[in-house]
């Protein structure tokens, strides 16, 4: 039979739970919900009914994945970051953390008797040093299924825990660089490139060698795909050693603030158009001409303004609620095996760009100071992305490739 056995350790926070999210639990449910997102990014071609015979499904032809997958914790970790702890008080990672990470008062207050307000957690989670076991069992190929198929399919999960592990994350953030996993042991993925390159120029070779490997990418060039995966306008990033893994995860914190904010002197060159429409439109109502650049960066996209003290909200109308866009550009922090004792990471920023709202749908835009809306059509414009990749790569610091 075979099988994957996998020791991770935990470089970033992991914000991950199940149903109660007053505790931190890593489930099997979720680390196969990671591995079928994967799945479907790095075979974009797939057969849908593949995706049932390996995954398994809830419809009657579906039937069982072909794989078990056990989690075991190590008994000596636990979740032990706590709601409400203050430790990114300090930190632009707080800036990453939107969601789990919230500026809330603290109990203390000012001399003229306004509350102090900070970032502080939001939800228990798992500290960075953890470590977890995942196992996966491939069950015997079945009748209806030629054993050559059947490899096939094998080959899928593991390029999907590959991709996991090298691209993405686990729990809530981890497109923002939370919940990055590293390899301590592995055994059973013999065939892909090395899970534990030794510095930043092997990691570039690996990621670039992986993607070589993959068959099914869409590279004609003829627009976007419709849904996040692979495809000819993906591209990602290899920053230089950035110190370890959360030194790495607070230079991506300060780099997004930096180029992303307002208020910052080396904001990018749509900050500036950007908040003067939605001001206007917030302020008096005015429509805008055109919809903000950074919305390609996700929906619902929200402004607030300290002046007006009011903001607003850029989402899509889908099914008659607010439709939701996940951003195209997921941040992973890699650490290396130590060197000297000491340890070292890069950033891997992956840009996976898709149709930013489906056909027929408007970008529609509201605000807290008036019942007015518009509507606008929102064209697949991701220079806003790019530019911010631009920025990352600048001063050196980062080694920047297509994958294809």
């Amino acid at each position: 039979m075979n099988k994957i056995t996998a020791t991770f350790r935990i470089v970033t926070p992991m914000f991950i739970s199940g149903a109660d999210q007053s505790q931190a639990e890593l489930r099997a449910p979720s680390v196969k919900g990671a591995l079928r997102f994967w799945y479907r990014a790095l075979h974009p071609a797939a057969d849908p009914k593949e995706e049932f015979r390996i995954f398994g499904g809830t419809d009657k032809e579906a039937g069982q994945a072909c794989f078990s997958l056990r989690l075991m914790p190590d008994r000596q970790g636990g979740p032990d970051g706590e709601a409400g702890d203050q430790r990114w008080k300090d930190s632009k990672i707080s800036y990453l953390g939107y969601g789990v990470i919230d500026r809330r008062e603290t109990g203390e207050y000012r001399e003229d008797g306004t509350p102090i307000r900070r970032p502080m957690t939001v939800r228990p989670y798992y500290k960075e040093e953890n470590r977890f076991t995942l196992e996966i069992l491939f069950k015997p190929y079945r009748l209806q299924t030629s054993k050559p198929e059947y490899e096939a399919m094998i080959l899928k999960v593991k390029r999907s825990l590959w991709g996991l592990i090298m691209l993405g994350g686990l729990g809530a953030r981890s497109r923002r660089g939370f919940g990055s996993i590293a390899v301590e042991e592995i055994d059973g993925m013999d065939g892909l490139p090395d899970l534990n390159p030794p510095n930043h120029q092997a990691l570039e070779h690996v990621l670039h060698e992986f993607f070589c490997q993959l068959d099914e990418i869409d590279n004609t060039g003829n627009g976007y795909p419709e849904y996040t995966c692979l495809s000819a306008a993906s591209r990602f990033v290899v920053t230089r050693p950035q110190g370890a893994a959360m030194d790495a995860l607070e230079w991506l914190g300060e780099t997004m603030h930096k180029y992303r904010s307002y208020r910052s002197s080396s904001r990018m060159s749509c900050v500036n158009g950007d908040h003067d429409l939605m001001r206007a439109w917030v302020a008096s109502g005015t429509r805008p001409g055109s919809p903000p650049k950074r919305t390609a960066f996700g929906l619902p996209h929200n402004y607030f303004f300290s002046s007006l003290k009011n903001g607003g909200e850029i989402n899509f109308m889908d099914k008659g609620g607010k439709g939701r866009r996940a951003s195209p550009l997921f941040f992973r922090i890699h650490e290396f095996p130590p060197s000297g004792g000491i340890r070292r990471a890069s950033v891997v920023a992956n840009f996976l760009p898709a149709r930013l709202i489906p056909d027929g749908k408007k970008l529609r835009f509201s605000a807290t100071t008036h019942e007015d809306t518009c509507e606008l059509e929102l064209p697949d414009d991701f220079s806003a992305v790019t530019e911010l990749l631009k920025h990352i790569a600048g001063d050196g610091k980062t080694v920047v490739r297509n994958h294809v």
